[in-house]
C-alpha cells in the first residue's frame, strides 16, 4: 500500500535518457533499467521513481493517465517527513521537465505549479486513512514506535540540513545526527556524543554521552567496557556550561568552546555517570532504546478513530 503520483509530459514525451540523467546528476538515488530508488541515508528517507512509456493504462472516464511517464511511489506507516523530502524532489523535477500532476488518490488533475503544501497534506490525510486498515490487520504489539509530528518535523529538518551546517563549520567540529530514544516509558530526542570531541550539539531532550576509547578497563584482562550515559539537556548544559557556549546562528544548540577541549576528557574521566547502559547490556537491564527516526510514525496517526 503507497501514495502515488502520476507526472505526465505536457507536449512532447520525454526521452527515457534524459530522465535516467535526471535522477542519476541527484543525490541519493540508484537508477536501474526504470527504476530510480532515492534512499537518504541520513534522514532514512526512502521512495521510488518509476518511468517509461504506457505505465498506467487509461481509466474508464477517460483520464488522460494512460500518457504517464514517471510514477512517485511512496510507502505508508513511515513518518510523514517522509513527503516532505519527496516533495524537494518533486519541485527539481517540475523545475527540469514540463510536467503535469494527475493525483490517483483524490483523481484529480493539476495542470498548474506544484504546490509542495497541497501534496504534504494530501499524504497526510491518505497516511491517517491508511493507517487504519493498516492497524486493523497488524498484530499487537507491531505497531511502530510514535513521537509528535512536530518532534518528527524538527528531527528531519536537522538531519536533513545536518551536512550542508557541517561543511559550513570548521571540519573538526562534529555535527551529530538527532535521533529517538524511549525512556521511562516516553519517546524523547537525543544525540550521541562520543568521548568528548568538540562538536556542535542541537537542542535535545537527553544527550547520550559515549564512552567508547575514554571507557574504564576493568576485569582481569583489563578490556574496557563500552557505554552510553543518558543526560537530560538542561543537566548536560548545567554540568559542561563551562565547555559550551551557545552556537552562533543555530538556534537552541551548543558549541564546544575551542580551549575546552583538552580538558573535556579528563572531565568525562572523572565524572560520576548518572543513567549508564553498556553497548553489550541483555534487554532486560537496558535503561532505554535508540530508534531511527524512520522508524518511528506521526503520533496522529494512532489517534485516527
Amino acid at each position: 500500500m503507497s501514495f502515488e503520483y502520476f507526472f505526465i509530459p505536457s507536449n512532447q514525451p520525454l526521452e527515457e535518457a534524459a530522465i535516467k540523467d535526471f535522477f542519476a546528476m541527484r543525490r541519493n538515488y540508484t537508477v536501474k533499467n526504470e527504476t530510480a530508488v532515492y534512499d537518504n541515508l541520513t534522514t532514512g528517507v526512502q521512495f521510488t521513481f518509476h518511468f517509461g512509456r504506457d505505465l498506467v493504462e487509461p481509466t474508464e472516464d477517460g483520464l488522460p493517465v494512460h500518457e504517464t511517464q514517471i510514477i512517485l511511489f511512496l510507502d505508508y506507516l513511515v513518518p510523514t517527513f517522509f513527503a516532505q523530502e519527496a516533495a524537494l524532489e518533486v519541485e527539481a523535477m517540475m523545475d527540469t521537465f514540463d510536467l503535469r500532476i494527475f493525483d490517483p488518490q483524490e483523481s484529480r488533475m493539476q495542470n498548474d505549479l506544484f504546490d509542495s503544501e497541497q501534496f504534504i497534506k494530501d499524504y497526510r490525510k491518505q497516511a491517517a486513512e491508511a493507517a487504519v486498515s493498516l492497524r486493523a490487520n497488524l498484530k499487537k504489539g507491531t505497531w511502530p514506535a510514535t513521537a509528535t509530528r512536530a518532534a518528527l518535523d524538527r528531527v528531519w529538518d536537522w538531519n536533513y540540513w545536518r551536512d550542508d551546517l557541517q561543511i559550513a563549520l570548521d571540519e573538526e567540529i562534529f555535527v551529530p545526527p538527532i535521533q529517538f530514544v524511549c525512556h521511562d516509558g516516553e519517546m524523547k530526542t537525543a544525540v550521541v556524543w562520543g568521548d568528548g570531541v568538540p562538536a556542535l550539539l542541537p537542542k535535545v531532550d537527553v544527550v547520550l554521552a559515549g564512552y567508547l576509547d575514554i571507557a574504564p578497563k576493568s576485569g582481569v584482562l583489563r578490556r574496557q567496557k563500552r557505554f552510553l550515559d543518558l543526560i537530560p539537556f538542561d543537566e548536560f548544559t548545567e554540568e559542561f556550561g563551562d565547555m559550551f557556549e551557545p552556537a552562533e546562528d543555530v538556534e537552541g544548540a551548543v558549541q564546544m568552546t575551542p580551549s575546552s577541549a583538552e580538558d573535556m576528557i579528563e572531565r568525562l574521566k572523572t565524572r560520576t555517570p548518572r543513567a549508564k547502559q553498556y553497548f553489550d547490556a541483555p534487554a532486560r537491564k537496558r535503561l532505554f532504546e535508540t530508534n531511527r527516526p524512520a522508524d518511528v510514525v506521526d503520533q496522529e496517526l494512532t489517534e485516527q478513530p
